[in-house]
């Protein structure tokens, strides 16, 4: 019972550091779904720390919504935000609700740059193409490739939307150079944050170093174009598609889903946008960059490219911020304040924009992700 109770004790570390920094931090507004209760009393997440990783027992000191010192043991000091039903695997044609995405822990920051922090946009995913083997194998020369390692490239983003789809463009999946070359969307890289580091690792305030969870490369099982969609139109009009994993993810402080809109239209003026798309130096980013970029009128991008419908979005086009090469795919993100706490919402899809990219006064055009919500919960399944 002792050793139990002592196994228990260093299960709550990450705990036990938010009590004593609990001066310093704002706690937890619950959900409609949760009530602010003593750890104690909340065994959908008492009886499963055993069973947590690392990662989603820091996770719990993010539940915290209120500190009482009087009491004399942890479990009664403590008062999570605790789920009314206990904790179950989520299949995949049911999307989080709110509480449960968008949710960004506190990052890691870079200072004065425009990198982004660590666990700022856990949702953020890389889509990787290839070629089935058959197809590759025309000369001898070609079969002594498959024998070379290369460096793992993608081309495309996209967005993590429950623990089994994500939500990317199109012409990531279907344009005519990918259907002609055979070239197919293969898997998804979830978790990542510098592509030239395993694991992604940080230096704290204090000179001790902090390591994320690993990445996940996980194969695509499905992959759903919308229907509408005519591969390298002009308009890029229902330029939205879905990606299938071929098994579900857990979530962790580097892998947690986005909020999808219930309406067609946010009312922000300001997105963000992240991605390891080109830089200014026309080359891709090994670390993910971000940016903040004004809302437009869909007339200001129609000037600029022509017709456009209510299901796109029109943002950017000022100092030099943009999404690029590599971006497509990526969300346009909008912060919603709900219940006074703030989450993260799929706004649009990155569509296409200016060639070069940034250039002043040429706003970017994303595909509009609540006009297809419909389309989307449609096509999920278990």
């Amino acid at each position: 019972m002792c050793s139990e109770r002592r196994l228990l004790i260093l299960l709550l570390l990450p705990l036990i550091v938010v009590v004593q920094a609990a001066a310093l931090l704002a706690f937890a507004n619950c959900t409609p779904e949760e009530r602010c209760i003593t750890l104690k009393r909340c065994p959908q997440i008492l009886d499963n720390i055993k069973a947590y990783n690392v990662a989603q027992r820091k996770m719990i000191g993010h539940k915290q919504c209120a500190l009482k010192s009087q009491h004399n043991t942890l479990l009664d000091r403590v008062y999570v935000c605790c789920p009314e039903e206990p904790i179950v695997a989520q299949t995949g044609n049911i999307l989080p609700i709110i509480g449960e995405c968008g949710v960004t822990l506190p990052s890691f920051r870079i200072v004065g740059g425009t990198k982004a922090g660590l666990y700022e946009f856990p949702w953020l995913a890389l889509i990787r193409h290839e070629k089935p083997v058959a197809l590759q194998l025309r000369t001898l020369r070609d079969l002594l490739k498959l024998f070379v390692v290369k460096p793992t490239s993608f081309d495309c983003g996209g967005a993590l939307i429950n623990t089994r789809y994500v939500l990317t463009a199109a012409h990531c999946v279907a344009s005519r150079r990918l259907i002609e070359s055979g070239t197919v969307v293969a898997s998804v890289r979830l978790g990542e944050w510098n592509t030239e580091t395993a694991p992604d690792c940080f230096n704290e305030v204090n000179g001790r170093e902090f390591c994320a969870p690993s990445h996940l490369d996980i194969e695509v099982e499905k992959r759903i174009v919308h229907d509408g969609y005519v591969p390298d139109s002009r308009d890029h009009f229902n330029d939205i598609a879905l990606l299938r994993l071929k098994r579900s993810v857990s979530y962790a402080n580097n892998i947690q889903p986005i909020c999808l809109p219930d309406s067609q239209r946010l009312h922000n003026s300001h997105f963000q946008i992240a991605g390891w798309g080109h830089t200014d130096l026309d080359r891709a980013s090994p670390v993910m960059l971000k940016a903040t970029i004004m809302g437009r009128g869909v007339d200001e991008c129609r000037a600029r490219y022509g017709p456009m419908r209510d299901t796109q979005l029109c943002a950017g086009g000022t100092d030099h911020r943009d999404t690029c090469n590599g971006d497509s795919g990526s969300p346009l993100m909008a912060t919603i304040s709900v219940g006074g706490r703030e989450f993260v919402y799929l706004a649009g899809i990155t569509s296409y924009g200016p060639r070069p990219c940034g250039l002043q006064d040429w706003p970017s055009v994303y595909t509009r992700t609540g006009a297809f919500t419909e389309w989307i919960v449609m096509h999920l399944e278990a």
